[in-house]
């Protein structure tokens, strides 16, 4: 039996016995093959100097002392509503 795996177009199946045996090493070669196929879209993002960045688009206030349950908190409300502290603007 064969089952097609998304991603890899119709017709393209993989066999159950080839599922076990997928590593990291099948998924870096097949990555690799399909960067060098010219049939698919590639691009690379240019080189981004992060902090420089977040300075001209974040204000930022004077340096404050954090304490670790400080961090914690502040992270715990960013998971939960991350644009309330994290602005986009």
């Amino acid at each position: 039996m064969t089952t097609p795996i998304a991603g890899r177009g119709q017709g393209t199946p993989l066999s159950n016995s080839t599922v076990t045996t997928l590593t990291f090493e099948t998924a870096k070669r097949e990555y690799q093959d399909a960067w060098n196929n010219p049939l698919h879209t590639r691009f690379e993002l240019p080189s981004v100097n992060v902090t420089k960045v977040l300075k001209d688009r974040y204000r930022v206030s004077a340096d404050k002392r954090l304490s670790r349950s400080m961090m914690w908190v502040m992270e715990t409300k960013k998971a939960w509503n991350p644009l309330t502290y994290i602005p986009y603007a």
